[in-house]
């Protein structure tokens, strides 16, 4: 799989390639960022997981990463927020390999362990901290790691800005997510069940389907750490296939928009309607309706423009207004040709201010040269804008059927 998914990387940058021209850099950017994290990962090593522990204030994420990692290896405490930094529990074996991919996206802060070679667990800042800092690096985070584990108190599990700032808009990447119920000890063995079964469905409404939530004490007040062992047992099942799933799901996710940038109609049969729309304006040119004349290409390409969609219809539709004017300069310019035919005044409806003398033209003023122009400002640009577009949608295409091939073999 972790071979598949660098062979998409070619993929990915002719889709991108093609774009140029066609889609707006804004739109573009974020897809080529999402590329770039995409291989930043993969580069790494693919057997031992990235996960991230999030939570709100007083969750007991760091108690939680305390217990795994079988030390004092966070600071815990009375004080909100305890963690104001990300932190990671390196494997040993991995303090090399995984150190460049850390630096790369602002994990410092490391504690190396033997326990579980497998797991590189980082223990995130509050997901509802007061110091905006602490949610920008939470934000930031969370779309560069394999797991999210998402750690919840019998007080505040259901509270609005877990489950309407972060699970429920990234509900498509549930596949990824491990719930936790910690500080079970504070419950009694009947509520437990109770409160596990309202998360579960709170879950549900965020648009997570048959959640399953495990249930901790990381701190007890009496005794050793509780359900600790299971968490690490459904970790570990998330060894190699998340962070390629993880993948494909970004791809996916980043590719969707750009369908919509580059338009939905794949074809507009434009040559034989732009020839139609070029011969009705140069005859109604050639009996003096240069406003018609004007009127009728600007409705043609604000018409094309409608029915392309995308950043491609939005030129179009910007092209649209100008035609008018092209049109006219393509009169006056026909007008001032030798041979052109005895010139006479007249004031066309559109033409801007009375006292403004009107441009001279004739009763044949080159019925060659409005074509020529009509199809340098308008029929070239135009063909090719949509010989790009072709190309864009080709690839996007071609790129999503792999994607979903991909997705079948690992399912």
């Amino acid at each position: 799989m972790r071979d598949a998914i660098i062979g998409l990387l070619p993929m990915i940058d002719q889709a991108l390639a093609d774009c140029v021209g066609v889609v707006d850099e804004v739109s573009l950017e974020p897809v080529a960022h999402m590329r770039d994290r995409m291989l930043a990962r993969v580069a790494y090593p693919d057997d031992v997981l990235l996960a991230a522990l999030a939570g709100g204030t007083g969750s007991g994420k760091s108690s939680l990463f305390n217990a795994v990692a079988g030390e004092e290896a966070a600071p815990t405490g009375g004080v909100r927020p305890t963690t104001a930094r990300p932190q990671a529990l390196v494997p040993l074996s991995s303090v090399s390999t995984l150190a460049g991919y850390l630096d790369e996206i602002g994990v410092e802060d490391r504690v190396s362990h033997r326990g579980h070679e497998w797991l590189c667990l980082i223990d995130l800042p509050d997901t509802d901290s007061v110091e905006v800092d602490h949610r920008q690096r939470v934000d930031s985070l969370l779309p560069r790691l394999d797991c999210v584990v998402w750690v919840v108190d019998p007080e505040k599990y259901r509270d609005a800005s877990l489950h309407h700032g972060y699970l429920a808009p990234m509900a498509p990447y549930q596949s990824q997510f491990v719930f936790v119920l910690n500080q079970i000890d504070r419950l009694r063995p009947d509520e437990v069940g109770r409160v596990k079964a309202d998360l579960a469905a709170a879950l549900v409404e965020d648009g997570i389907g048959d959640p399953v939530v495990l249930e901790t004490a990381a701190q007890p007040a009496v005794g050793p750490a509780l359900g600790i062992e299971d968490l690490l047992t459904r970790l570990r099942q998330m060894v190699g296939g998340s962070v390629y799933e993880k993948s494909l799901i970004d791809l996916r996710a980043g590719f969707l928009p750009l369908l919509e940038a580059v338009g939905g109609s794949p074809g507009v049969d434009f040559d034989t309607r732009w020839d139609q729309v070029v011969d009705e304006a140069v005859a109604q040119v050639d009996a003096g309706e240069f406003s018609a004349a004007g009127q009728k290409v600007a409705a043609f390409l604000e018409q094309l423009g409608d029915e392309t969609g995308g950043g491609p219809g939005k030129t179009m539709s910007e092209m649209a207004h100008a035609a008018p004017a092209v049109v006219l300069g393509a009169v006056v310019a026909a007008a001032a040709q030798p041979g052109a035919g005895s010139p006479k005044r007249r004031r066309p409806s559109w033409w801007p201010g009375r006292r403004a003398k009107p441009p001279t033209v004739s009763e044949a003023p080159g019925s060659e040269g409005i074509r020529v122009t009509l199809e340098t400002e308008f029929g070239d640009p135009v063909r090719g804008m949509m010989a790009r577009r072709a190309r864009a949608q080709a690839s996007i295409a071609e790129l999503t059927l792999a994607l979903n091939d991909l997705s079948r073999r690992s399912g």
